[in-house]
C-alpha cells in the first residue's frame, strides 16, 4: 500500500512537471510572438515617413513637395531638356547639309576658277583681247553669285585680274573655316548626342528607383498583414496559456484531494477495531466440546485475523489501483489537451475562426472516446464511484 501511494505521488509529480514545461513553452512562444511584434511594430514606424508619401498601386497622386512629386518634376524637367536638345540636333543637322552644300559649291567654283587662272597664265601674251575678254567674263561669271543674273563686263585689266586672285583666295579662306565651322558643329552634335544618352540614363535609373520604391511599397503592406496575422496568433496563444493555467490549477488542486483522501482512507483502514468472531448461542453443547478439544482457541483468532486482513489489504490494492488508473488517465487526457492548445491553427481567411476551433475540439474529444471507449470525466465518475463501493463493502465485511 505505501508503494503505492509512492507510485501515484511519483505520477503525479510528473505530470505537475511536464505540465510546467509545457507552460514554460507556451511563455516562450508568446515572448516569441511579442518581440516579432514590437520589431513588426519598429519597422513600420521607421518606414512610415517614406512609406505615406508612394504612389498607390491604383495610380492616387501624391502632395506636394515630396520626394516623389519631385522624381516625377525632373523627369519632365529632363524630358523636356531631351525635347529641346533633339529639336537644336536637328537643326544643326539641316545647318550642317545646308553647309556641306555651300561648301560644295565654293569649292567646284574655287576649282573652275583656278583652272581657268592656270589656263590663262599658259596663254602666250600674243592671244588677242577677244579671247582676254571672254575668259575675263567666265571668271567673272564663275565669281558671281548663282542667284545673280550675268552682267558681260569689258575686258579686264591685270590689276583686275589680281583682284580676282585675290577673290580666289578668300573663297579658299572661307572654304577652310566653313570646314573648321562644320568640325565644330559636328563635335557639338556629338556632345549633344552624348547628353541625351546621359539624359536617358538617368531617366532610366529614375525609373527603377519608382519601381524600386513601389516594390518597397507592397513589401511594407505585405508585412503588415503578417504583423497582422502575427497578432491575431499572439492573441490565440494568449488565451490558450490561461486556459492552459487554470487547467494546471485545476489538475493540483484534484491532486491534492486525491491525495487527502487516500491518506484519510488508510488511517481508516489502520485505525479499524480487529472484529471478533460472532458467538452462536444455539451451539450444541457437544460439537462446541469437540470444537474446543481439535481447535484452540488461539489458533482459530489467529486465522480469523489473517484472513481478513487479507481481505481487508487486498480490498485496498485494489481501491489504490483503480485511484492509480484514474489519476493515470486522467494526466494523459489533460497531457493531449495541453499538448493540442500548444499547437495553435492559422485562422481562417474567411473570418470562421470560431466554427474551425470548435470542429477540432469536438475532433479531440471523438478521438479520446474512441480510444478509452468512454468520455474522461464519465470514466473518472465511474472509477469514484466503483472505489467508494468497494470501501463500504470492506468496512461492512470488516464489521
Amino acid at each position: 500500500m505505501e508503494n503505492l501511494v509512492v507510485w501515484i505521488l511519483i505520477f503525479a509529480g510528473a505530470t505537475i512537471g511536464l505540465l510546467a514545461t509545457f507552460l514554460l513553452a507556451s511563455e516562450r512562444q508568446l515572448q516569441q510572438a511579442e518581440e516579432q511584434e514590437a520589431q513588426v511594430k519598429s519597422n513600420q514606424t521607421a518606414d512610415a515617413a517614406q512609406l505615406s508619401t508612394y504612389a498607390t498601386p491604383r495610380g492616387e497622386e501624391f502632395h506636394a513637395g515630396e520626394p516623389h512629386n519631385e522624381l516625377v518634376r525632373e523627369i519632365t524637367k529632363l524630358n523636356n531638356e531631351i525635347k529641346s536638345s533633339q529639336a537644336m540636333v536637328t537643326e544643326l543637322q539641316e545647318w550642317l547639309v545646308h553647309s556641306q552644300r555651300r561648301q560644295q559649291d565654293l569649292t567646284e567654283r574655287a576649282d573652275r576658277l583656278e583652272t581657268e587662272l592656270d589656263a590663262y597664265r599658259r596663254q602666250p601674251k600674243t592671244a588677242s583681247r577677244a579671247d582676254e575678254g571672254r575668259r575675263e567674263e567666265t571668271l567673272i561669271e564663275l565669281n558671281a553669285p548663282q542667284s545673280e543674273t550675268v552682267v558681260t563686263h569689258p575686258p579686264v585689266s591685270r590689276e583686275q585680274h589680281e583682284e580676282l586672285t585675290r577673290a580666289a583666295e578668300r573663297l579658299r579662306q572661307q572654304g577652310a573655316e566653313d570646314c573648321a565651322r562644320i568640325d565644330e558643329l559636328e563635335g557639338a552634335r556629338r556632345q549633344l548626342v552624348e547628353s541625351n544618352r546621359a539624359t536617358n540614363e538617368d531617366n532610366q535609373r529614375l525609373r527603377a528607383q519608382v519601381d524600386e520604391l513601389r516594390q518597397q511599397l507592397q513589401g511594407c503592406n505585405e508585412a503588415r498583414e503578417r504583423w497582422q496575422h502575427a497578432h491575431m496568433v499572439l492573441g490565440g496563444i494568449a488565451a490558450k496559456q490561461a486556459a492552459c493555467a487554470g487547467s494546471a490549477q485545476e489538475v493540483q488542486h484534484a491532486l491534492l484531494q486525491l491525495t487527502e483522501f487516500m491518506v484519510s482512507g488508510n488511517s481508516a483502514q489502520l485505525s479499524a477495531p480487529t472484529p471478533e468472531p460472532a458467538k452462536d448461542s444455539h451451539d450444541d453443547p457437544v460439537e462446541l466440546s469437540e470444537r474446543q478439544v481439535f481447535f484452540s482457541p488461539p489458533l482459530a483468532d489467529n486465522r480469523a485475523d489473517r484472513r481478513l486482513r487479507h481481505r481487508t489489504d487486498t480490498r485496498a490494492d485494489m481501491a489504490s489501483s483503480a485511484l492509480a488508473i484514474t489519476v493515470f488517465v486522467f494526466a494523459i487526457g489533460i497531457l493531449v489537451s495541453q499538448t493540442w492548445r500548444l499547437n495553435p491553427a492559422e485562422p481562417p481567411a474567411n473570418g470562421d475562426g470560431t466554427s474551425a476551433q470548435k470542429s477540432l475540439s469536438n475532433g479531440k474529444a471523438g478521438a479520446t472516446e474512441r480510444t478509452t471507449g468512454e468520455p474522461p470525466q464519465k470514466q473518472t465518475a465511474q472509477l469514484t464511484e466503483a472505489n467508494a463501493d468497494e470501501r463500504v463493502e470492506a468496512q461492512a465485511g470488516t464489521k
